[in-house]
């Protein structure tokens, strides 16, 4: 399951919900990238901030903590 909000032109962000769990903790990884965690731990949302000016070494650092399936669902949503 992958939700995609709309695109926020105001402050140039989107927001990818993985799983529809409760988001118990926060964490910037790179700037303009949020990763939200449930109580165990697992990726539930990822939010974009200032799309324009996310770097490829923030994308990549993304990446390395992505599972398999989690990029998967990534990559079938945004390239559709």
């Amino acid at each position: 399951m992958i939700s995609i909000s709309e695109y926020d032109p105001e402050v140039d962000a989107i927001y990818f919900q993985l799983k529809n769990e409760k988001v118990l903790e926060s964490e910037e990884i790179s700037k303009g990238i949020v990763v939200d965690y449930d109580d165990n731990d697992n990726i539930v949302g990822i939010e974009l901030l200032g799309l324009q000016n996310i770097t490829v070494g923030a994308l990549k650092n993304l990446k390395s903590i992505l599972c398999k399936d989690d990029m998967a669902l990534l990559k079938e949503h945004i390239l559709c």
